[in-house]
């Protein structure tokens, strides 16, 4: 679904390494570097195990060489001028903002705290009387912190989606986003490099929706619109088609992982997604979904703290049952959950900061086009481009673990990489870096909460 940096990297890497035109044919802007570069060295590392002999020479001395080239000037000259270009558009933006805007918007400094004790002692001041504050003291006192709000151009990159899917949107839009008949000419497209098609998938399961259940998208509906409909109706195969053929499994309704029961939490996920290769030790938790069937700040609030300390859990069990991992590494990894609501759903990460410092930031929304306006504006598109950021996060996570897993065993047995006199043992690095602590109070809206039907957390 995404662009395929594989093939396109074994076609290409004669020239330059295929740096920088890898950042380039990927469509990353500045923001997406870490990404960017992230995605590059993967590609690498599975390149190294290629069955062409010469591809995979070639990505085995790029590793041995740490990766010289990302340093080189081509490649630093490109990530400036990449820089310098958004920045002219950002100006220009906040220009035209500042000369219509008759009212200053008002800003705040945020200092952020250096260490997990600083952060809890301000998270204590904070008094509880609303959900809101439920959950920013919640997340505070589990050293998590919230990095929501993002500068202006800082939207993530979507990548570059297939053909196919430009096909489909020109389709939608030729047809002024009318359901029946763009759904008739979809259902005719075949994408040969789409083995499970499901690009046209995506497509064929919002525009049926609107032919044959429009009743799902009715006023008059909201009512009688279940959390089982959602699941069952229109989230349930999106996920399924997005996933299909690739490492992830899905496992729907009140799951509750060994990483979730070790750390003393009761919470039950209605989606979780996770890789595993047939062995109960080698499962790697790659994310979860919450779901609601409307849109409640008290619910919003409850299931988001419910999340954070759930994907928590996540990122001190791939710590603790993946030794050798650096501080770079660690950093590096980023677990994904997902706020579903109705037809809206919001995408966040979780990462360490630092030392037993956690950080979340929204990346983006995912939104089920609910009428034929939403589909002439390329709402089916968007959303398309949205779940297939979120599979590349997930798979992203999984590759970077496999990936290591491989390194560290071939390490073991080589000699020469033996480099390091004092390793850390896997003990000390999860004592430097996790905090496995979980603090919980009950939320102000208990009645509230029991009458919604939320998990204990």
């Amino acid at each position: 679904m995404l662009w395929e940096a594989l093939s396109w990297l074994k076609s290409n890497y004669r020239s330059k390494h295929g740096i920088p035109a890898f950042f380039v044919e990927g469509q990353y802007s500045y923001n997406s570097k870490d990404v960017a570069i992230s995605d590059y060295k993967i590609t690498v590392a599975e390149a190294a195990h290629s069955d062409d002999e010469s591809f995979a020479s070639w990505a085995k001395e790029v590793q041995e060489k740490e990766f010289y080239i990302l340093e080189n000037d081509s490649c630093t000259n490109f990530w400036h001028s990449k820089l310098l270009a958004e920045n002219r558009r950002v100006d220009e933006a906040v220009y035209e903002e500042t000369v219509h805007r008759t009212k200053k918007r008002k800003t705040t400094l945020t200092v952020f705290p250096p260490n997990d004790t600083q952060l809890k002692a301000d998270t204590k001041k904070i008094a509880v009387d609303d959900m809101k504050s439920f959950y920013l003291k919640t997340i505070g006192m589990n050293s998590i912190r919230e990095v929501s709000d993002k500068p202006a151009g800082s939207d993530v990159s979507f990548g570059k989606l297939s053909n196919i899917a430009n096909e489909c949107k020109g389709i939608v839009k030729a047809k002024k986003g009318n359901a029946k008949k763009s759904l008739k000419l979809i259902q005719k497209v075949h994408d040969k490099a789409d083995k499970y098609d499901m690009v046209k998938n995506v497509y064929e399961i919002i525009l049926e929706l609107h032919v044959y259940d429009a009743y799902l998208f009715e006023k008059s509906y909201e009512t009688l619109l279940s959390e089982a409909n959602l699941v069952v109706k229109l989230w349930g195969p999106l996920y399924e088609k997005l996933f299909r053929g690739s490492n992830v499994m899905l496992q729907w309704g009140d799951a509750t992982p060994d990483a979730i029961k070790e750390c003393g939490l009761k919470s039950r996920l209605d989606l979780r997604l996770f890789s595993w290769d047939g062995s109960k030790d080698t499962i790697v938790e790659l994310g979860v979904n919450e779901f609601s069937r409307e849109a409640k700040t008290a619910k919003y609030y409850y299931d988001l703290q419910k999340m954070c300390l759930c994907s928590k859990a996540y990122i001190n069990q791939i710590i603790k049952n993946f030794p050798g991992l650096t501080a770079e590494m660690i950093k590096a990894i980023q677990v994904p959950f997902v706020i579903t609501m109705k037809f809206q759903a919001q995408v966040y990460i979780i990462k360490m900061e630092s030392p037993k410092v956690y950080s979340i930031e929204k990346l983006f929304d995912l939104n089920i086009p609910a009428d034929r306006d939403d589909m002439k504006k390329d709402g089916i598109h968007n959303l398309l481009a949205g779940l297939a950021r979120l599979k590349e996060i997930s798979l992203r996570l999984d590759r970077i673990l496999r990936t290591k897993e491989k390194l560290i065993e071939e390490r073991k047995n080589n000699i020469d990489r033996l480099r390091d006199n004092n390793p850390e043992s896997k003990e000390s690095i999860y004592a430097k870096w996790v905090d496995s602590k979980v603090w919980s109070t009950k939320p102000p809206v208990s009645s509230y909460i029991n009458s919604a039907g939320c998990n204990q957390i």
